[in-house]
């Protein structure tokens, strides 16, 4: 055998032992909504929904992307989270944000918005889990 097919067959190996293990963990597995949501909320991943807000009203998106970068850093320095941010904070980098910028940026309303296959929202994680369920027949 050639020695660049070992790596494969025990990729192989290992893909059938976590296979072996994952209708069990899906059978008992329990979801922690308040730990998720707090998870959530860490690490800015509602910036790319405040850039698009921007760009909805009229910013380019590379102007938009930047800009969304320096609220970042600027949220960041204050150990706040995008949403905790003021309105007149939002204002004093831009005019376009409105009161609806909290609407556009909540954790929960960037989860729902992604509706496309394999999103986030609550609709594509249940078609999701219904196949997988399927699939691993549990």
């Amino acid at each position: 055998m050639q020695e660049d097919k070992e790596a494969i067959f025990d990729a192989a190996d290992t893909v059938e032992l976590v296979l072996n293990v994952f209708p069990n963990m899906i059978r008992t597995l329990i979801v922690n909504a308040d730990k998720m949501l707090e998870s959530a909320q860490k690490g800015y991943m509602n910036a790319t929904d405040m850039a698009d807000y921007l760009t909805k009203r009229g910013m380019p998106f590379r102007d938009a992307y930047n800009l969304c970068g320096r609220i970042v850093n600027y949220a960041s320095d204050r150990e706040k989270r995008l949403e905790e941010l003021s309105l007149d904070e939002f204002k004093s980098f831009s005019p376009l944000f409105g009161k609806d910028v909290f609407d556009d940026i909540g954790i929960e309303a960037c989860v729902r918005k992604r509706s496309s296959f394999g999103g986030t929202a609550k609709e594509c994680v249940r078609a999701n889990i219904r196949s997988m369920r399927s699939r691993l027949g549990v």
